[in-house]
């Protein structure tokens, strides 16, 4: 009637129905009368679960319906059921029922051409003002068990329907008990409930009391169903008593919230000059980093006494970090007048050593092998110095902030062989081996080739600096994405807090490190500050008495060129 379907289309219809059918499994029938000439188009499902279209039409066929299987796609098969009679629709009670009224009907029960007892819910249509038909939707009494049976009612309840105690329709899945229990309260219920209320009432049934809930249902013009829920009583009770004990338990529950709100509100009152004794309390200790106490409080006095608190620990705070710069101030300057009586020994040394060969070779004597001794004592202590003061002039600008990477694509393996093989001489003079393991093809990789040829030199003669006996490698993996450099020795080691400080500038691992094997603690520094600049990450693993491993991943960088303002070292 609203456009949506056409009794022009009966086929479109019956497709319609199947599928309605087919997703609703408690409805038995769903059907079409037309008006007009009494046409009737309906679908069924047989005892298969195979969609049956019927239609009939009180002209054609002498009246006598049609019926086709019916699938989703809307095929039809002839379909060789039960021969039925002539059919006009027009003749049936439920179609005078729906055209006297032009809202929702429910039927009585009555039976089906299946020989089933059922119920029918039916609606006349029109189309702007004029009867087109009547739609019909058909229930199995059966099938409003199934719908009951899903209905959820307390423990032991039982929901059952009722019509003019003609019918019984009881939940499915009940046992024989229960159904007798239902049939034999059926029986005693009035003919009318009250239709504006809900009635109550025990009835016994087989020495057992029962609590009856029943309630007529005020379906369009059709006043005889009524609705019924049936417990037991001692269920019932059962409920009342846990009813009764949550009560109480409440009632306990509410004097416990009580008494817990009454010990919060002595809480709440107490609690300022609890805090404020507290942080009294610390700052007789000593500690004056807390948290200040910013807890609103009511009482003005409170107030007042926190306000004090807090200046008080902001002054003593302030007081604290002042004595905290002095003292980190002079513990700067001792570690920079060690640092320069270190860096003076270390520079006078070399000297010393220059100036003697010098006044020996200005002297002419010796022999031709001696001479090249001295030569080759000489050679040593200016790269000795000069390695020093490269160190020193990285280390200023390194802390002026003036000094940045270059980086440029380079061959990574051959200048970690080259820088490797230029400290070679100092180790050996150790007797030491110095092990090179670089790839034997070329590796190419954005990066500053000064620093990190400075980084190689600098672990190598740290390496050698403190290895006894034993060997010194250097190791190079190339990646996709950078390299990584590695320089590990057979030395002393280092324990785990003798690692924390080898990388803070004018620092040696211990006191003792540099009466004994020299030196100024300014080359891992620069090879940390100089692998920071390069985007690198730096690990060390140290045992004592074993030796130590320095590992550097570097990243590769983007080239830019060569730049007339790029450092140089002396």
């Amino acid at each position: 009637a609203n456009g949506t379907l056409s009794d022009a289309r009966p086929d479109e219809l019956a497709r319609r129905f199947a599928n309605a059918l087919r997703h609703r499994q408690s409805l038995a029938w769903i059907s079409y009368s037309r008006a007009e000439d009494g046409a009737y188009f309906g679908v069924w499902r047989n005892a298969r679960g195979e969609m049956i279209y019927n239609r009939s039409h009180p002209e054609q066929n002498h009246g006598i319906p049609e019926e086709f299987r019916i699938d989703a796609e809307g095929n039809q098969q002839p379909y060789q059921g039960n021969v039925l009679p002539p059919y006009d629709p027009r003749e049936r009670p439920w179609y005078e029922t729906a055209m006297q009224s032009s809202n929702l009907v429910w039927t009585d029960v009555y039976t089906f051409h299946e020989g089933r007892l059922g119920v029918s819910c039916v609606t006349s249509l029109t189309d702007n003002g004029q009867l087109r038909g009547v739609l019909t939707v058909d229930f199995f009494l059966e099938n409003l068990s199934l719908i009951l049976g899903d209905i959820h009612a307390p423990a032991d309840g039982l929901v059952f329907l009722f019509y003019r105690h003609q019918s019984v329709i009881p939940p499915a899945g009940i046992s024989p008990v229960q159904s007798r229990v239902i049939e034999s309260i059926a029986e005693q219920l009035p003919q009318a409930p009250d239709p504006d209320r809900d009635a109550y009432q025990e009835y016994l049934v087989e020495g057992t009391p029962y609590i009856v809930s029943y309630r007529y249902l005020s379906l369009p013009r059709n006043p005889g169903w009524s609705c019924a829920v049936v417990m037991p009583r001692e269920v019932l009770l059962h409920d009342v008593h846990q009813a009764t004990h949550r009560a109480l338990a409440i009632t306990g529950l509410m004097l416990l919230s009580a008494f817990v709100i009454t010990s919060f509100v002595a809480h709440r009152l107490t609690r300022p000059l609890r805090k404020i004794a507290g942080e009294l309390n610390r700052i007789g200790h000593g500690v004056f980093n807390g948290e200040p106490n910013r807890e609103a409080s009511g009482i003005r006095e409170f107030q007042a006494l926190n306000r004090c608190l807090y200046q008080l620990r902001n002054n003593l705070t302030e007081r604290d970090e002042q004595r905290k710069r002095i003292l980190q101030a002079e513990q700067a300057n001792e570690d920079k007048a060690e640092f320069a009586a270190m860096i003076s020994h270390e520079i006078r040394t070399p000297l010393q050593t220059l100036v003697g060969y010098n006044e020996l070779l200005a002297a002419q004597e010796g022999s031709e092998a001696e001479r090249a001794t001295y030569l080759r004592a000489l050679s040593d202590g200016t790269t000795q110095l000069l390695r020093l003061l490269n160190n020193l002039l990285d280390l200023f600008k390194l802390e002026a902030g003036k000094l940045r990477p270059y980086p440029a694509e380079i061959d990574v393996s051959d200048l970690v062989r080259t820088s490797a093989s230029s400290c070679r001489h100092q180790v050996e003079r150790k007797g030491l081996s110095l092990i090179i393991d670089t790839p034997d093809r070329p590796t190419l990789h954005g990066t500053d080739a000064l620093m990190l040829q400075q980084i190689v030199v600098n672990l190598i003669s740290n390496a050698a600096k403190f290895t006894p006996a034993g060997s010194v490698t250097v190791r190079l993996e190339s990646k996709p994405s950078g390299f990584t450099l590695s320089v590990s020795d057979t030395g002393i080691g280092m324990t785990a807090s003798e690692m924390q400080e080898i990388f803070e500038r004018y620092r040696q691992a211990h006191d003792s490190i540099s009466s004994q094997y020299g030196g100024t603690g300014l080359g891992l520094t620069i090879c940390k500050r100089f692998t920071e600049l390069l985007g690198g990450q730096l690990s060390v693993q140290s045992e004592p008495g074993v030796g130590t491993e320095i590992t550097i991943t570097f990243p590769s960088m983007p080239s830019e060129g060569i730049s007339d303002d790029k450092p140089c070292t002396v």
